[in-house]
């Protein structure tokens, strides 16, 4: 059974290589020039259209190349791979911008949130999904938190601490160190992973 499914997960893969293969000839780009551009090498690149199932970068460029949308070769790739029997993947309807387009979803003890502003990056980016614990034993400093600011708009920032009191550094602008305890930020919970950038 386990060889079978092997198969059916190739011949979905080898499906998908041929369909990125045609994406970029229709989009007349050819190797040579995807991999002086972006930095593959031809034999990379040459796997991604045989028998490889290729890196998300690999589709940006291609989505950008062929004036083709992003939204739906990372749809066509999530059920090229593994997960391809998941029930939700396999409905005509899916797309993977549905995942994205969560502002904010409540699963248990973590709720997901989007950040509008984020003031500890590169580790947290602007605009990323992120899941956060709403429940906090501890507020401690070098901590990563969600805020509500007075506007309703999710920030991501880092808690510091200056003369025993906590505080949150809002980097737009001028830096700005924010006391938790005050009107301008409401505490929505500690980050605890990053789902989307």
């Amino acid at each position: 059974m386990l060889l079978i499914k092997k198969e059916n997960n190739f011949m979905k893969t080898e499906a998908f290589c041929s369909y990125l293969r045609d994406v970029r000839v229709s989009a007349g780009v050819t190797v040579s020039e995807l991999s002086k551009k972006y930095g593959w090498h031809r034999n990379t690149i040459g796997r991604y259209e045989k028998d490889r199932l290729c890196d998300i970068e690999y589709l940006y460029a291609l989505s950008k190349e062929g004036n083709i949308s992003l939204d739906s070769l990372l749809t066509e790739r999530l059920r090229a791979g593994m997960l391809n029997e998941v029930e939700e993947l396999r409905s005509p309807n899916f797309r993977f911008s549905q995942l994205l387009n969560i502002q904010s979803k409540n699963t248990g003890d973590f709720v997901r949130i989007k950040i509008d502003y984020s003031h500890c990056e590169p580790i947290i980016p602007t605009g990323c999904l992120v899941e956060v614990t709403t429940e906090l034993p501890e507020i401690k400093p070098k901590q990563y938190l969600v805020v509500k600011d007075e506007s309703n708009k999710m920030h991501a920032c880092m808690v510091m601490e200056k003369d025993k009191k906590l505080y949150v550094l809002f980097l737009k602008g001028m830096p700005e160190m924010v006391e938790l305890n005050s009107d301008k930020v409401k505490v929505i919970g500690k980050v605890s992973s990053i789902l989307l950038v």
